[in-house]
């Protein structure tokens, strides 16, 4: 790939211009304009080389490594600048860096993708960064093939998400639908029948799905919305004691992740 496309200063640094263009990935206008997003740490890096993902440049400090353990991790295909500690606290999305990310190129798959798939999560807004990158972990390690992300939810291409994911968006086809009804709507029509998961369902440990399911998982706080909700053949819940409360403040990432065990192991 070499050095085509980055701006860089005469002694082969990166320029300041090119900084700040890293640092705007935090925000989501600048992700989607540019098609690009940052990968925060070793693992996360390794698994995005795991799953050809390209990457655009490694920056690292001294204190990670310097060039020589960027060099492990991505090769000599991929740009690497080794930055001062302080350049590289403006562009990391994290708190407490081991110092050292990658920029890489993503793209959304298109929903006619889901057509093919038989086990799919669909998000109906949900928030929180955290938990949309988690549950994208857990499906591409349980064997769900796709997520379908709706108006509300939280950018799957996110660095927290893609950091909670672990290199789970890299495994899963991933599809935004700003009309998830809609694209529901034409799932059904393709065969796939929708599961919505609510605390008033059915026990997720006697759920028997068909072989193209979709699950929808709803807001934090306030569940699946009325029109997604309307689509369901089906409400299933995570079965507990009915005298006891503590599934109704369950995390959705948790949730989902025993919904997709017991889905996956049948």
């Amino acid at each position: 790939m070499g050095n085509q496309g980055i701006d860089m200063k005469d002694d082969g640094g990166l320029s300041r211009r090119r900084l700040k263009e890293i640092s705007s990935l935090s925000m989501r206008k600048y992700r989607e304009a540019s098609k690009q997003t940052l990968v925060e740490g070793a693992r996360s890096i390794q698994a995005a080389v795991a799953g050809g993902v390209d990457l655009i440049e490694v920056l690292i400090t001294e204190k990670a490594g310097g060039r020589k353990a960027a060099l492990e991790l991505v090769g000599k295909d991929t740009p690497i600048f080794v930055v001062p500690a302080k350049d590289f606290d403006r562009v990391s999305d994290v708190r407490s860096s081991q110092g050292l990310l990658a920029v890489a190129r993503f793209e959304w798959a298109p929903t006619t993708a889901l057509r093919e798939c038989r086990r799919i999560i669909a998000l109906d807004a949900v928030q929180d960064p955290g938990n949309v990158g988690t549950i994208i972990r857990g499906a591409a390690w349980m064997g769900v093939e796709a997520v379908l992300c709706g108006a509300g939810t939280a950018d799957a291409f996110s660095p927290k998400a893609v950091r909670a994911s672990m290199g789970g968006v890299w495994d899963v086809v991933l599809v935004r639908a700003d009309d998830l009804a809609g694209a529901l709507t034409d799932l059904k029509g393709s065969g796939h029948s929708i599961a919505s998961a609510d605390l008033g369902g059915d026990s997720v440990t006697t759920w028997s799905p068909s072989p193209r399911t979709i699950l929808v998982l709803g807001n934090e706080g306030s569940g699946v919305s009325a029109d997604v909700g309307a689509l369901a053949d089906e409400v299933v819940t995570v079965f507990s004691d009915p005298k006891a409360k503590a599934t109704e403040s369950l995390n959705v990432a948790m949730a989902a992740a025993i919904m997709m065990h017991n889905w996956t192991s049948k």
